[in-house]
């Protein structure tokens, strides 16, 4: 059984878009890897229990992944208007 192409396209587009953000997240002044990224994000979300050096945790949670959301929900919300401004 074969998905639907719309279905395979917001797969990849939701995959990219999580790519995205964690590679947004790992960039800034401090080099932080993507797995450290990855390993916040594990003991935040679901309490993975990995041990982390608190001042790494706290740049990622607190700094680059509310920026990377953010920049991520502007650039949808420009999408949006994109749209709506060539409907008209």
């Amino acid at each position: 059984m074969r998905l639907p192409i719309a279905l395979v396209h917001v797969l990849w587009v939701s995959a990219v878009l999580v790519l995205a953000i964690m590679i947004g997240a790992a960039i800034g002044e401090t080099s932080i890897s993507l797995q450290v990224v990855f390993q916040v994000l594990a003991n935040k979300l679901w309490a993975a229990g990995y041990v982390l050096d608190p001042i790494d945790e706290g740049i990622v949670w607190n700094y680059r992944l509310t920026r990377a959301i953010v920049a991520a929900a502007c650039g949808a919300g420009l999408a949006i208007c994109g749209v709506v401004l060539q409907s008209l």
